[in-house]
C-alpha cells in the first residue's frame, strides 16, 4: 500500500444503479485476496484518461464492471505526460489509490501468501484441484473433507481400493492438466434442500451429511471449476492456473470425523507454493528432517519400536530402557536437589483433557 495518506475517490454508478463504497469493498477485497495472490491482477484494472486532470479507474470483475473517477491525479504525474502512457503502471497507481482508502477505512485486508490466510486460500484450492484431479481418473471415489493446513493441504476419499504411492504420481500428473486448463473458480449458494439434492446427485454421501449438519440458518456454498464442484465456504483463487509448484507427499488413513466407530478414509497429504524453488526448498527441508526423525533414528539404534496398535506409544527395548533409566535418574536427582517432590498421574484420561491440551485436535486419529 501507498505510503501517505489515502486519497479518496469519488464513486460513480456504471451503467446503473447507484454505488456504494461496501459495493465497492466486496469487490476488491475478492480482488487482492485471491486475485493477487498469484501476482496479477493489475491486467483485470484499467484507466481512461478524458483530461490531463481527470482519470476514471475501471474494474472488471467476473462480467461485473464498476467505474470510479480519480478527482485529482498527482501533481508530480500531471507534468510528466509520459507517465501516461504507461497505462500498466498508472492502472497499479490508480488501484493502490483507492485501496489505500478502503484499507484507511478498515474495510479491506491485504493477503499475500506470506499471510496466513493468503496461502490458506492457495493450498486451499490446491486441494480442491487435487479431488477433481482424483474424481477424472477414478470416478467413483467419493469424497470427504479437503482443508488447507499449516504446511499444505489434504483431502480425505473413500475409495473401495486403496490409493498407492503410485497412484500420487498419475494424480500429480492431472492435477498439472488441471492448472494448465485455466478453470475459472466460481462461487455459488443453495438452499438447504437443493444443495442436498445436488450432493445426492453426484452420489456424494458425506456432503449430504455435512450440509444436513450445518445449522438451519446457515448459508450453504459451493466452489464450481470446470465440471468439478465441491462444498465449500472458501475463499480461493480466481483461477487453477495459478497454482503451478505443488507436491503429493504421503498417504494416510483417517477415520470419518476422527471417530473410530466411522469408516477408516484414504488421506492424501500435499503442499504448494507460488514459487517452485520454495517448494524445493521445502522438500530439501523435509528430506533433512527425516534423517533425524526419532522414530527411525529409535529403531536403528535399537532404542524402541512403535507398532501400528499404538502409534504415539513407543516400546522401548533393552538398550532403550537402559538409556531411559539413565535419564530419569538424572532428572530424578536434579529435581530432588532443588526441593521438588514426585507424584503419579494415570496414562488413561478423559477426552476433555486432551481437548484442552490441544493433542486432540492434531492427533485424535492415533489416540
Amino acid at each position: 500500500m501507498g505510503s501517505g495518506a489515502p486519497l479518496l475517490l469519488d464513486s460513480h454508478p456504471h451503467p446503473a444503479p447507484s454505488f456504494t463504497e461496501y459495493s465497492a469493498l466486496a469487490w476488491f477485497k475478492e480482488l487482492i485476496q485471491l486475485t493477487l495472490l498469484s501476482g496479477s491482477g493489475v491486467y483485470l484494472i484499467y484507466i481512461c484518461l478524458t483530461t490531463w486532470k481527470r482519470a476514471f479507474l475501471f474494474v472488471s470483475l467476473r462480467g461485473a464492471s464498476y467505474c470510479f473517477e480519480l478527482p485529482s491525479m498527482p501533481s508530480h504525474l500531471l507534468k510528466c505526460k509520459t507517465v501516461f502512457r504507461k497505462m500498466r503502471r498508472i492502472a497499479f497507481l490508480a488501484c493502490t489509490y483507492y485501496l489505500d482508502y478502503l484499507y484507511y477505512k478498515g474495510f479491506l485486508y491485504i493477503h499475500t501468501f506470506q499471510s496466513q490466510e493468503g496461502a490458506h486460500a492457495f493450498r486451499h484450492t490446491t486441494s480442491h484441484i487435487l479431488a477433481q484431479a482424483v474424481k477424472r481418473l477414478f470416478p467413483d471415489t467419493k469424497l470427504a473433507i479437503g482443508p488447507a493446513i499449516d504446511d499444505g493441504f489434504y483431502y480425505d476419499f473413500d475409495r473401495e481400493v486403496p490409493f498407492t504411492t503410485e497412484d500420487l504420481e498419475t494424480i500429480e500428473k492431472e492435477m498439472k492438466k488441471i492448472v494448465k486448463e485455466d478453470l475459472k473458480i466460481e462461487q455459488f449458494t443453495l438452499p438447504r434442500e437443493e444443495a442436498i439434492a445436488l450432493m445426492k446427485e453426484k452420489e456424494e454421501p458425506y456432503k449430504v451429511e455435512l450440509i444436513e449438519d450445518l445449522p438451519e440458518d446457515a448459508v450453504i456454498s459451493f466452489y464450481k471449476q470446470g465440471e468439478f464442484t465441491d462444498l465449500c465456504a472458501g475463499p480461493h483463487l480466481l483461477s487453477t492456473k495459478s497454482v503451478k509448484a505443488f507436491k503429493l507427499t504421503s498417504l494416510a488413513g483417517a477415520y470419518w470425523r476422527g471417530s473410530e466407530k466411522n469408516k477408516m478414509l484414504t488421506r492424501i497429504y500435499g503442499t504448494s507454493f507460488t514459487k517452485k524453488a520454495d517448494l524445493d526448498e521445502y522438500l530439501a527441508k523435509i528430506e533433512e528432517a527425516k534423517k533425524r526423525d526419532h522414530r527411525k533414528l529409535g529403531k536403528e539404534l535399537g532404542l524402541f519400536t512403535i507398532l501400528e496398535e499404538g502409534p504415539g506409544f513407543p516400546i522401548f527395548l533393552p538398550k532403550g530402557m537402559i538409556l531411559k533409566n539413565t535419564l530419569i535418574d538424572y532428572w530424578r536427582e536434579v529435581h530432588t536437589r532443588a526441593g521438588y517432590v514426585e507424584i503419579s498421574t494415570p496414562i488413561m484420561l478423559n477426552k476433555q483433557l486432551w481437548e484442552t491440551s490441544g493433542h486432540w485436535a492434531h492427533y485424535k486419529e492415533n489416540m
